[in-house]
């Protein structure tokens, strides 16, 4: 399904990904059976922010600074299906491991970023890969938008390592969303 993402410019003129407000609006949009309900970044430092929740409580400039900074850490926590069956609410504590930028012109970009993800209720550690394709479209002479597309390969830890390397191939994922 399509949903909306944003990227911000940071102070010294870099672009990069507004976690707290994509990472949520990602998993409802691969995983429709779960709802967020709370999300916290790393900000510049390895602490999480406090908790900005869906009602909108602590998700304020004032309340939440570092919120929206860049950021390689964030947690989430959504109301979802479990293994075992039934629903449960859950935390998930996400690190980036690597990130690769690939801009094919002046109009396409490719992303590649891969991830470390512990759900501590489940006790389960999950390693995926997310290709990213962002690509200019011009709607008039004044209307620029950018369209994507997102996709995500989970992995095993040992296909994780092998997928790092030039001889990676889709063969070699766990699943794909």
């Amino acid at each position: 399904p399509a949903f909306v993402q944003k990227y911000l410019v940071s102070s010294d003129g870099s672009v990069y990904e507004d976690i707290a407000y994509n990472m949520p609006r990602k998993l409802e949009a691969f995983w429709s059976q779960c709802q967020v309900t709370a999300v916290q970044t790393g900000g510049k430092s390895e602490m999480l922010s406090p908790k900005c929740f869906i009602t909108g409580d602590q998700c304020n400039k004032e309340e939440n600074p570092a919120l929206h900074d860049p950021t390689t850490r964030f947690s989430l926590d959504f109301e979802g299906p479990t293994r075992s069956g039934g629903r449960l609410l859950q935390s998930i504590d996400t690190t980036l491991l690597r990130t690769t930028t690939l801009a094919e012109n002046d109009y396409c970009v490719r992303i590649s970023n891969q991830y470390v993800q512990f759900n501590i209720q489940q006790d389960l550690q999950c390693f995926y890969k997310e290709c990213i394709v962002l690509q200019n479209t011009k709607n008039s002479d004044d209307d620029t938008t950018v369209q994507g597309s997102v996709r995500v390969a989970a992995f095993l830890p040992q296909q994780m390592t092998e997928s790092t390397d030039a001889s990676y191939t889709d063969a070699k994922a766990l699943a794909f969303y």
